[in-house]
């Protein structure tokens, strides 16, 4: 999937089982790749994938940590608001520099299947999160913030009325919301690798993703 004229993310490089060590993830991998550009490629990779995308020129940038469980501890509501008609520019600005790409179309997903919390400061949106169905859960993500407690206070807005129900987050390593999401019941159950191939700017705003696939 393209983000602007620079950044692709690739995801869903499936091999059935039976048909591995014949190089058709290298195909698939190749296929998708323009090798005669600048374009960046970035992807969330397993553990028996990143040998190959290591030979394809891709390196870690990152690391998600991945958190799941049920929602037993609710905080007291924090400085963070629904989201407003008014905020959707904003919105794109934010999730478009922390991912390095133009991600209108995400944003605008998210509005019509998400429902979203944002941080504002004089009007100005300063970050915001999105929770929507997953599985038998919820997922929430992406949060996009330069605030550590901007974060919690965006995930504790969002988790109001959900104590009790399975919840997930797939939060960057460097974001440091582990300890704190596993105060409200969450466990890691998964730490991927970020990768990429060519240079596009990955953010530290982007605490958590919108998920492992699209990032």
């Amino acid at each position: 999937m393209d983000f602007g004229p620079n950044l692709s993310a690739l995801n869903m490089i499936i091999v059935s089982e039976n048909m591995r060590s014949q190089g058709l993830g290298r195909s698939l991998m190749l296929s998708l790749m323009q090798s005669d550009s600048d374009r960046a490629y970035r992807l969330i990779a397993t553990r028996k994938g990143r040998p190959l995308y290591e030979k394809l020129g891709f390196e870690e940038v990152d690391q998600l940590v991945t958190v799941r469980g049920l929602l037993e501890y609710v905080p007291l509501p924090s400085k963070a608001h629904n989201f407003e008609n008014c905020d959707r520019n904003g919105l794109v600005q934010l999730e478009s520099a922390s991912f390095g790409g133009y991600r209108a179309a995400v944003v605008d997903w998210l509005l019509a299947n998400a429902k979203l919390a944002v941080v504002r400061d004089q009007g100005v949106v300063q970050g915001f999160a999105a929770r929507r169905l997953f599985g038998q859960g919820y997922v929430i993500g992406p949060v996009v913030t330069g605030n550590p407690d901007h974060a919690k206070a965006l995930i504790t807005h969002l988790v109001q009325d959900i104590k009790g129900d399975l919840v997930r987050l797939d939060v960057t390593n460097a974001s440091e919301l582990t300890p704190w999401l596993q105060t409200l019941g969450l466990s890691i159950v998964d730490a991927p690798p970020v990768m990429q191939r060519g240079v596009a700017h990955l953010s530290a705003n982007r605490k958590a993703v919108f998920n492992q696939a699209l990032g």
